[in-house]
């Protein structure tokens, strides 16, 4: 039998159940062989036969299963809180949200002086003097709300 590779793919005798099949369902579905079993109406001693057939050609079936691969995994880069901060611009920041009246315990209206006197003065605002975010304001007082 051929896969969608076009390349030729082993098959378990008497089916068209391909051998990379039970073993992606052990293997990334986590399927005991008696699941696979089961699952396929096969005797477990066809499943464990498939397994030992894996173990002698798997090379071969790795390849065929990457090859067969449809969907590529994601992979999103990670930022720092430092670098998310750099890349704040005043025409990117949005304004107030307004989610309704407190519900809860939740804390409303909480100005800085409220929260730490000691940096009131300092960050009132975040804006420098030529319009942009300055960091390290921005960090001193959202890292006090991490604490």
């Amino acid at each position: 039998m051929r896969g969608a590779s076009g390349e030729l793919v082993p098959v378990l005798r008497g089916t068209r159940l391909r051998v990379q099949t039970v073993v992606i369902a052990a293997q990334k579905w986590g399927l005991s062989p008696n699941q696979i079993a089961a699952d396929y109406d096969l005797s477990e001693d066809r499943v464990n036969d498939v397994f030992a057939f894996y173990a002698a050609h798997s090379q071969e079936i790795d390849a065929s299963i990457a090859a067969e691969q449809i969907i590529e995994p994601v992979t999103r880069r990670r930022y720092s809180l430092e670098e998310l901060v750099e890349a704040i611009a005043p025409e990117n920041i949005h304004n107030e949200i307004d989610s309704g009246v407190a519900v809860g315990n939740e804390v409303t209206n909480l100005s800085c002086s409220e929260t730490s006197p000691a940096i009131a003065h300092e960050s009132t605002s975040f804006l420098g003097t030529d319009s942009t975010i300055n960091p390290s304001l921005f960090l001193s007082h959202f890292k006090l709300f991490l604490i």
